[in-house]
């Protein structure tokens, strides 16, 4: 039997890129770690776990409104998503919740920049 089709390779590439920007980010590389989240982003644009991710390396790197930007769209996603009742779900949901107070309260005692 021989597969003759295709199938979305998308957010495992994603996840890849995800897992290198981790790896760069960890090794003090954050120029080449946030490309790669960007990448990340780019490949599955409608997936809450790669702009949950790119959310964290960027709060991480202090870049608080891309940041927000990234767990804003995650969030949305996460809520709007038919699953969303899948305790996987409630869980990210949680850690999206977290984070974004985590930012705000790194926005609000920064100040505008």
């Amino acid at each position: 039997m021989v597969y003759e089709g295709t199938f979305d390779t998308s957010f495992a590439a994603s996840l890849s890129e995800s897992q290198m920007m981790h790896r760069d980010f960890s090794a003090g590389h954050t120029s080449a770690a946030l490309e790669h989240g960007r990448r990340s982003v780019e490949l599955a644009p409608n997936s809450v776990v790669p702009h949950y991710d790119f959310c964290t390396v960027l709060a991480d790197a202090g870049q608080l409104d891309s940041a927000l930007e990234e767990c804003s769209t995650a969030q949305k996603l996460a809520n709007s998503d038919p699953l969303r009742a899948n305790p996987v779900y409630s869980a990210i949901r949680i850690a999206i919740d977290n984070q974004l107070k985590r930012i705000g309260t790194h926005t609000k005692t920064a100040g505008p920049s």
